[in-house]
Protein backbone atom coordinates (compact mmCIF):
# COMPACT_ATOMS: atom_id res chain seq x y z
CA UNK A 1 0.00 0.00 0.00
CA UNK A 2 1.07 3.58 -0.64
CA UNK A 3 1.77 6.24 1.91
CA UNK A 4 -1.33 7.68 3.55
CA UNK A 5 0.23 10.78 5.03
CA UNK A 6 -1.13 14.16 4.06
CA UNK A 7 0.75 17.42 3.90
CA UNK A 8 -1.15 20.70 3.83
CA UNK A 9 0.59 23.72 2.38
CA UNK A 10 -0.64 27.05 1.13
CA UNK A 11 0.09 29.26 -1.84
CA UNK A 12 -1.20 32.52 -3.23
CA UNK A 13 -2.62 32.42 -6.74
CA UNK A 14 -2.91 35.50 -8.96
CA UNK A 15 -4.65 35.78 -12.31
CA UNK A 16 -1.51 37.24 -13.90
CA UNK A 17 2.16 36.63 -13.04
CA UNK A 18 3.08 39.10 -10.26
CA UNK A 19 5.27 37.14 -7.83
CA UNK A 20 9.03 37.06 -8.47
CA UNK A 21 10.54 33.58 -8.44
CA UNK A 22 13.49 32.81 -6.17
CA UNK A 23 15.58 31.04 -8.79
CA UNK A 24 15.63 33.43 -11.75
CA UNK A 25 13.53 36.44 -10.72
CA UNK A 26 10.95 35.88 -13.44
CA UNK A 27 7.32 36.46 -12.52
CA UNK A 28 4.94 33.67 -11.54
CA UNK A 29 1.21 33.42 -10.81
CA UNK A 30 1.95 31.48 -7.63
CA UNK A 31 3.68 32.25 -4.36
CA UNK A 32 4.45 29.33 -2.06
CA UNK A 33 3.62 30.10 1.58
CA UNK A 34 4.39 26.77 3.24
CA UNK A 35 2.37 25.28 6.03
CA UNK A 36 -0.05 27.16 8.26
CA UNK A 37 1.84 29.13 10.88
CA UNK A 38 4.93 29.79 8.77
CA UNK A 39 6.15 33.39 8.60
CA UNK A 40 5.17 33.69 4.92
CA UNK A 41 1.69 32.31 5.70
CA UNK A 42 1.14 34.70 8.63
CA UNK A 43 2.37 37.67 6.58
CA UNK A 44 0.00 36.78 3.72
CA UNK A 45 -2.97 36.42 6.07
CA UNK A 46 -2.21 39.82 7.62
CA UNK A 47 -2.01 41.43 4.17
CA UNK A 48 -5.25 39.80 3.02
CA UNK A 49 -7.00 40.94 6.22
CA UNK A 50 -5.74 44.50 5.78
CA UNK A 51 -6.85 44.55 2.12
CA UNK A 52 -10.31 43.28 3.10
CA UNK A 53 -10.67 46.06 5.69
CA UNK A 54 -9.54 48.72 3.21
CA UNK A 55 -12.02 47.46 0.61
CA UNK A 56 -14.84 47.55 3.19
CA UNK A 57 -13.93 51.14 4.12
CA UNK A 58 -13.85 52.12 0.44
CA UNK A 59 -17.35 50.65 -0.04
CA UNK A 60 -18.62 52.55 3.03
CA UNK A 61 -17.14 55.82 1.80
CA UNK A 62 -18.68 55.32 -1.64
CA UNK A 63 -22.09 54.55 -0.10
CA UNK A 64 -21.91 57.75 1.97
CA UNK A 65 -20.94 59.79 -1.09
CA UNK A 66 -23.91 58.42 -3.03
CA UNK A 67 -26.29 59.35 -0.17
CA UNK A 68 -25.04 62.96 -0.15
CA UNK A 69 -25.71 63.52 -3.85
Amino acid sequence: MGRKEFYWYYKLHATTPIFPTQSDGKLSKYKYLGKAGSLAYIDAIEQITARTKIEALDRSIEALRQEWH
